[in-house]
């Protein structure tokens, strides 16, 4: 159903648009580069492919999404230049998430998204030449609960399948542990201290994966560039 506020105000025109449930993320997602409606779906895990095919359809019919057809007959969906205007509003609405928001609790929590938003915003010029696996194990999650990151300057992917690449360190931790380090409400020094994470790697080895890794743009210290 589309609401309709009948009013001049820019705010609630925009609202009118962008208001529905879903339609934010999506854009969030769109920032990271073009989708097809199955990568998005696959991202957006409880999004009904009629839901998201009607948010789609108004996203396009308002101008902030184009849509292509690949010689494989999938059909990529991508900002426009007004959609990509969207970057810095959706990059203010996560910071004031992270600061004014309790954090989360551990049925917000799943591995899959929390692996697939460490891997789309890993800076790829801070890895090396040559392609390098981290394994994380999850304590407390049901399967599956390894995952890999795999590392190259040209493309970072998470699996849930062992990589054709030795890991370069493993990370056991808790779901909520690697999510505090994330967003930045604890450190790593902090959660190993605390024997919520644990590294089995060369030393050397494990600083070049803190590094790689990260943390999440929103939290703090971390510069503001949306969906760098």
């Amino acid at each position: 159903m589309i609401v309709r506020y009948e009013q001049h105000c820019p705010v609630a025109r925009a609202t009118e648009i962008l208001g529905d449930s879903w339609t934010f993320l999506v854009v969030h997602e769109l920032l990271y580069g073009d989708r097809t409606a199955a990568d998005l779906q696959q991202a957006l895990p409880g999004l009904a492919a009629g839901v998201l095919s009607t948010r789609l359809r108004r996203l396009r019919a308002a101008g902030l999404v184009d849509d292509s057809v690949e010689a494989s007959r999938h059909t990529r969906y991508a900002l426009t230049s007004a959609g990509r205007d969207l970057a810095p509003i959706i990059d203010h609405l996560g910071h004031w998430g992270r600061r004014w928001l309790p954090s989360p609790g551990s049925r917000d929590l799943k591995p899959q998204l929390l692996v697939h938003d460490i891997c789309r915003q890993i800076e790829r010029s801070r890895l090396p030449p040559q392609p390098a696996a981290v394994r994380v194990r999850f304590a407390e999650v049901p399967p599956p609960r390894q995952w890999w990151i795999v590392l190259s300057t040209e493309h970072v992917s998470a699996r849930h399948s062992k990589p054709g690449l030795p890991d370069a360190i493993r990370i056991d931790c808790t779901l909520t542990a690697l999510a505090q380090i994330w967003l930045g409400h604890t450190s790593w020094l902090d959660a190993v201290r605390e024997q919520t994470v644990r590294f089995t790697g060369p030393r050397e080895m494990v600083h070049q994966a803190i590094h790689w890794i990260g943390t999440s743009r929103f939290s703090p210290g971390r510069p503001s560039t949306a969906a760098d």
